[in-house]
């Protein structure tokens, strides 16, 4: 069993735009696990390298308990084979800054191990209709991940956006929603 952290709003994740609808995608296969006894990650490092060019631009709308809605802007650069810099910067709804924002190198397999959770304790389903904050339906998987203290967190992952969930709901042992994360903007450069 594995024990389920509480989400920060410095949560960072990856992600790109939403695709064109289509079918289910197949559940990732052994080419995307990481650690023995782990279940397959969503994408491997390279799609989440190709994924997140610079410049790329992520905005989450993140609720926590009674607190307000706050809104992440997660912003790439400086990325390279082996790894990004990752900027995250948190405000209020309202738009009143959150703090200072936060920067950070990483490497590219360890943004692919944000996604990597024991076998055990993880069901993955593939959908071909993923709610998401983007305004469509998108194919992608879900990853419910158990936790010890028998609450769960639930990752919407759209599989023609390598990086982060498309949402993201973290539910304490009763079933009650605790945190959700949902991706309300995502911009692709360059291309």
């Amino acid at each position: 069993m594995t024990e389920l952290r509480h989400v920060t709003p410095t949560l960072v994740l990856l992600g790109i735009v939403a695709g064109s609808a289509s079918a289910a995608p197949a559940v990732p296969g052994r080419s995307h696990v990481l650690t023995p006894g782990h279940a397959p990650t969503p994408f491997t490092a390279d799609q989440i390298r190709r994924g997140c060019a610079d410049g790329h631009r992520i905005v989450f709308r993140i609720e926590q308990g009674s607190g307000p809605a706050m809104l992440q802007t997660t912003d790439f650069s400086a990325g390279d084979a082996e790894g990004v810099t990752v900027s995250a910067t948190a405000r209020l709804a309202d738009g009143t800054p959150m703090g200072e924002p936060q920067e950070s190198r990483s490497a590219w397999k360890a943004l692919q191990g944000h996604a990597s959770f024991p076998a055990e304790v993880t069901r993955i389903t593939p959908t071909d209709a993923l709610e998401s904050g983007l305004g469509v339906s998108l194919p992608g998987w879900i990853y419910e991940v158990r936790g010890e203290d028998g609450g769960t967190m639930r990752f919407s992952f759209a599989s023609d956006l390598p990086g982060p969930p498309v949402k993201l709901e973290q539910r304490d042992a009763s079933g009650a929603l605790t945190m959700s994360m949902v991706m309300v903007e995502s911009v692709r450069v360059g291309r």
